[in-house]
């Protein structure tokens, strides 16, 4: 194992095992040793350690080493809780991360909070947004009345009538915000599947980044979303968490890259029976942006990874049979999500 990877593999709050390629163990992190077995394992098999794990003998095939069981039955099981074993492949062995499994009622929870939350504060700014706006609009009635008595004093109401129609176009922007922001919050207080505009969640996301100066105005954005398109039945937390973090995660990557342009489009594929997401960016010459789908994602110029990458998005994208494709020729990376409808 490499130095880089042993020290991220010893410190990384997860428990984890590096298996050769027959699935023998060579070694065990400290925090599998924490939460699982303290003694010796190096040389026993994947199906002997989920075995010792849940306590029962030692059974032929595990989530481990093969593919139907992992596919039928993820998890396994102790003291109540449920781990799923995520694996990532590498030419002279496998680690194995025990990522603990969080049922998706409870995974909800934190984002129906925020919606509430949301809620209360848009509500909150909305009244005396009213007042201010209210307020302006009469202050500039009054003065355009003012303009055609007082013509002395008229080039000076003509810059206060200015400074007014500034605050009332600001005032609108910023209302705008609250009320996007209250149907956000609207939509991830509800914990239950529905049917979705995907261009409308994008839209929502895009508008969202737009607080990121970067996003702003350093990239050069195309956003192409139409929104007579067929509706998708899914969770709307499931949906909006996967294209904020790989819109957030295009940002990134297109901080190195030279054009740093990024195209965001929706496409219905009638004859496919599917939609289809695209997310074009301008080729980075430093990253690869399959890396970036790894658990544990780590590039060349750290040993401190970003813990989850965007593999938590392909794991919710695979609920909804959507496989994230990958494609790049010389100047653009694109990444493709094609979400089948009835």
């Amino acid at each position: 194992m490499m130095e880089a990877y042993s020290y991220f593999f010893q410190n990384v709050p997860i428990p984890a095992l590096y298996f050769d390629n027959e699935f023998k163990v060579k070694e065990a992190n400290i925090s599998f040793k924490n939460s699982f077995i303290k003694e010796n394992l190096k040389g026993l098999s994947c199906c002997e350690i989920v075995a010792k794990i849940e306590g029962r003998e030692k059974k032929k095939g595990c989530p481990i080493c093969s593919k139907d069981i992992r596919k039928n039955h993820p998890f396994i099981k102790k003291d109540h809780k449920e781990y799923r074993p995520v694996i990532i492949e590498y030419p002279d062995g496998n680690f194995v991360l025990f990522d603990q499994f969080i049922p998706k009622f409870i995974r909800d929870i934190p984002h129906t909070q925020m919606g509430y939350l949301l809620s209360g504060i848009g509500h909150n700014m909305n009244s005396p947004l009213s007042a201010i706006i209210g307020r302006a609009e009469l202050v500039a009635v009054k003065l355009s009345k003012l303009k055609k008595e007082i013509k002395e004093y008229e080039e000076d109401l003509e810059k206060i009538s200015n400074y007014i129609d500034i605050i009332i176009r600001n005032v609108e922007i910023l209302s705008e915000i609250i009320q996007n922001m209250m149907q956000k919050s609207n939509q991830l207080k509800e914990i239950k599947s529905t049917q979705l505009n995907i261009s409308k969640i994008l839209k929502e996301e895009t508008d969202y980044l737009m607080g990121d100066m970067r996003f702003k105005h350093q990239i050069r954005k195309e956003i192409d979303l139409p929104i007579n398109i067929p509706l998708f039945q899914g969770f709307y937390n499931d949906l909006s968490f996967c294209f904020n973090r790989i819109l957030n995660f295009s940002i990134d990557y297109l901080m190195d890259s030279e054009k740093k342009e990024l195209k965001v489009l929706v496409t219905h594929d009638k004859e496919k029976k599917e939609l289809k997401v695209e997310i074009r960016m301008s080729n980075n010459p430093n990253f690869d942006l399959k890396d970036y789908f790894l658990p544990l994602f780590l590039d060349e110029f750290s040993l401190f990874p970003d813990p989850m990458g965007l593999h938590p998005v392909r794991e919710i994208l695979n609920i909804y049979d959507c496989q994230p494709f990958l494609q790049k020729d010389k100047e653009i990376s694109s990444l493709i999500l094609s979400f089948p409808i009835k």
